[in-house]
């Protein structure tokens, strides 16, 4: 049981692990804390792996727990969304629902399209790092100058956190 509960800690330590490096996007005094706590989390991967892989092994597990789960949503969404509509024509055909109800869906539909359509804007604006109201490769190189440093000082973390993504997303 001993050997479980250790399990549990380091399978806790990689997820939070892999919550921090989510967290780019923050402002510079949680950004630094969010690098604190990721150096403080990846020196205890390190302590437990034993210099066997080390943080590239750390960084592969948890790209690939990310891949892995981003492609089973994907799917799931994807079967959803073709099993609903399989499910509405089926029902439509055998008069289990009226015209009337298929309208008012549609417009439901619609207005949640239109919403979806209205919060791009906030999110394009969020890749806009620069402000000039353009997503350029400029601000490609301004957000990887803020990763760049975590990047560089532990590039074996995120040389498999890349390899881990791409693995995991494509075996999932």
């Amino acid at each position: 049981s001993g050997s479980g509960s250790e399990f549990s800690r380091c399978r806790m330590r990689l997820l939070r692990v892999l919550l921090l490096c989510g967290c780019l996007l923050a402002s510079e005094a949680e950004e630094t804390a969010v690098e604190r706590k990721a150096e403080k989390l990846l020196q205890r991967a390190l302590q437990i792996t034993k210099g066997r892989g080390g943080e590239a092994a750390v960084g592969f597990g948890c790209g690939f727990a990310a891949g892995f789960a981003c492609k089973q949503v994907q799917a799931m969404a994807t079967k959803a969304v073709f099993a609903a509509g399989i499910l509405t024509a089926g029902a439509y055909y055998k008069g289990y629902l009226k015209d009337e109800q298929l309208d008012h869906f549609k417009s439901k539909v619609e207005g949640a399209v239109e919403d979806a359509t209205a919060m791009l804007p906030r999110f394009l604006k969020l890749a806009d790092i620069d402000g000039d109201d353009k997503i350029t490769a400029a601000d490609g190189k301004m957000a990887l100058s803020k990763v760049a440093p975590f990047a560089q000082k532990h590039a074996g973390f995120s040389g498999g956190l890349a390899g881990g993504l791409l693995a995991g997303y494509q075996i999932g």
